[in-house]
């Protein structure tokens, strides 16, 4: 049987993306982890021995977004260095939320005899960090949590103190 047609035509292309160039990765189908990734950049498509390869970086512009449970705003590059499908991910994906923090202290008698309602509380941001490496069939997640202890202020690294509920 002959082999396909692309398999024996022999190329070496230069790839550069006009306009929105996008590209949607599902990581897991059942939780709907995917990578929906909007690129920038320039690669080289190569066959010379009648397997197709791809070289080079592509840039994960601010528009692209991670789901993991919440929507996180995702940037970084992707590293083309042999097989197209499995490239390379250097990806940092953020979201910011808030958590409401009970503004009494402990031990303070006007806690234990308020109601819920009536317990003043505080808006806290949180930022989650994720970092996602490695290649695309095999990627390595890292998680990171930072909280603002007061508005304004800098953000408090997390990520060994969550809590219950955090």
């Amino acid at each position: 049987q002959a082999s396909p047609l692309l398999e024996r035509l022999r190329y070496n292309l230069n790839v550069e993306t006009q306009g929105i160039t996008a590209v949607k990765m599902i990581f897991t189908p059942a939780t709907s982890e995917e990578l929906y990734a909007e690129l920038t950049g320039r690669v080289v498509a190569v066959n010379s021995e009648g397997t197709p390869s791809i070289y080079g970086e592509i840039e994960v512009t601010p528009r692209s977004y991670y789901n993991f449970f919440k929507k996180f705003d995702a940037s970084g590059k992707l590293k083309f260095v042999g097989q197209w499908d499995n490239p390379e991910l250097d990806v940092r994906a953020t979201y910011e939320g808030v958590r409401q923090v009970s503004e009494s202290q402990p031990g303070d008698q006007q806690a234990v005899v308020a109601t819920a309602s009536e317990q003043r509380t505080t808006d806290q941001k949180v930022l989650v960090e994720l970092t996602i490496k490695g290649p695309r069939l095999n990627p390595k997640l890292e998680m990171g949590m930072k909280v603002q202890s007061r508005t304004g202020g800098g953000y408090e690294d997390w990520s060994g103190k969550t809590q219950g509920g955090d």
